[in-house]
């Protein structure tokens, strides 16, 4: 029967002792994950006469926690993973996790960047990564959120139905836009403003119609700019003495 009261001297393979007079089992602590070590020895506590130690190799361990980065796309996410450190076996992929809440997906790439596919635009994701090696997935990373786009298409002109527009004080005069171009514009709004509003003011009346008043006699001008500041158009306004009844 085993002597319990017997402990153990346990030395690497350059002859540094690792444990003194330590009690069976014997634990060594901090050694580098995945790695085989070999020469090592035992001894009694105390005794010159060693042991060899069988080679034996340490356990792999998974990596920590990426850090993820992303930037949205049309219908996409491009994503940068950031490798956390890593004391077990070389990575080899990285998977990307994403989730709208209701739709979820996994993107592998063996490299530190990739694109996340076929998203729906204006639709926020959660978005988080891990490492893989020879020990498995790293904890995942911490969550990123990202909402995809569809590129902004500027408005590049419209028309106007007056050039110029004419009046007496009291009346009103009326400007159409219509025409705005490309079909595909994001926002087709157009907004007008009137340079002296002492002579004449501009109201907008949401239909692409625009209702001028005209207060005092004198010349200004109404200008015309989409609402995305990509195409603009000035009505050069005239405003006359009302006749006298």
């Amino acid at each position: 029967m085993a002597d319990e009261t017997k402990t153990f001297d346990i030395f690497d393979d350059k002859g540094e002792k690792l444990a003194d007079a330590k009690p069976s089992p014997v634990t060594i602590s901090n050694l580098t994950p995945n790695t085989e070590y070999n020469g090592w020895q035992i001894a009694y506590a105390g005794q010159s006469d060693k042991a060899t130690i069988p080679a034996f190799k340490t356990l792999d361990v998974v990596a920590d926690a990426p850090v993820v980065e992303l930037t949205a796309g049309n219908a996409l996410a491009n994503f940068k993973i950031t490798e956390g450190n890593n004391r077990g076996s070389a990575v080899t992929n990285h998977k990307v996790y994403y989730t709208d809440g209701t739709n979820s997906g996994t993107v592998s790439s063996q490299g530190l960047t990739g694109t996340i596919n076929n998203l729906t635009n204006d639709v926020e994701y959660t978005v988080q990564a891990v490492s893989v090696n020879g020990a498995g997935e790293s904890a995942k990373s911490s969550a990123v959120k990202v909402t995809p786009k569809a590129p902004v298409v500027k408005m590049a002109s419209f028309a106007v139905d007056n050039s110029t527009l004419s009046g007496a004080v009291g009346a009103t005069g009326k400007v159409t836009v219509s025409n705005p171009a490309p079909d595909n514009a994001t926002n087709k709004a157009v907004n007008a403003t009137v340079e002296d509003a002492t002579v004449a003011t501009i109201k907008n009346n949401g239909d692409y119609t625009f209702t001028v008043s005209y207060l005092k006699a004198g010349t200004t001008t109404a200008h015309f700019v989409s609402q995305d500041g990509g195409a603009k158009q000035d009505v050069a306004i005239t405003v006359t003495e009302a006749s006298a009844q």
